[in-house]
């Protein structure tokens, strides 16, 4: 298992081009920084790439599209940065997906119509204080493995979709453990 594990320092600047060369990187621990500058666009070179912790830096600019290319990817964690735009419907590809974080940017646009079909094992999703407008989609309900969907602090509008009530990890209270 190849890891990179940089979080909790004072590390500034961007991410370097180089690091698209670490093609069987497993899991990629950047946060706690000061980085900034826009994400790596080059996600397809990591196919085995399980976790990737960016939380808590500087990063600006969009998610790029081939984040979806990362189809390993099971944690992703992109809190607490200054980044913008829509969320890329490419994350579908993700299917082994089971947290996706974030909330605390300025992302915008409609929420994607993600369901259960394409990202069957997510359980967390943390979308809070951004700028996401429009009504909840209807394909959330089958989010089946959902524990956690936080959609606090936007700008959504509409009802709230009464099949929300099915889901049956929440309604249980299933546990969910958080490993690094």
């Amino acid at each position: 298992m190849i890891t990179l594990d940089l979080s909790d320092n004072m590390i500034n600047g961007s991410i370097p081009e180089s690091l698209c060369e670490m093609k069987a990187l497993n899991n990629l621990y950047l946060s706690n920084n000061h980085l900034s500058g826009n994400l790596l666009d080059c996600w397809g070179n990591f196919p085995s790439l399980d976790v990737a912790r960016l939380s808590s830096n500087q990063f600006s600019g969009v998610i790029p599209n081939s984040i979806g290319g990362a189809y390993s990817l099971k944690r992703l964690h992109l809190n607490n940065n200054s980044l913008t735009g829509k969320l890329p419907s490419t994350l579908y590809n993700c299917t082994m997906l089971m947290v996706l974080d974030v909330r605390d940017n300025n992302l915008s646009g409609k929420l994607p119509e993600w369901n259960g079909n394409y990202l069957f094992y997510l359980v967390v999703l943390r979308l809070r204080n951004n700028d996401f407008y429009g009504a909840i989609p209807r394909a959330y309900c089958q989010l089946y493995q959902l524990q956690i969907m936080d959609l606090a602090d936007n700008k959504l509008t509409g009802n709230i979709p009464h099949c929300l009530g099915n889901f049956s990890r929440m309604a249980n209270g299933g546990e969910f453990l958080f490993h690094r």
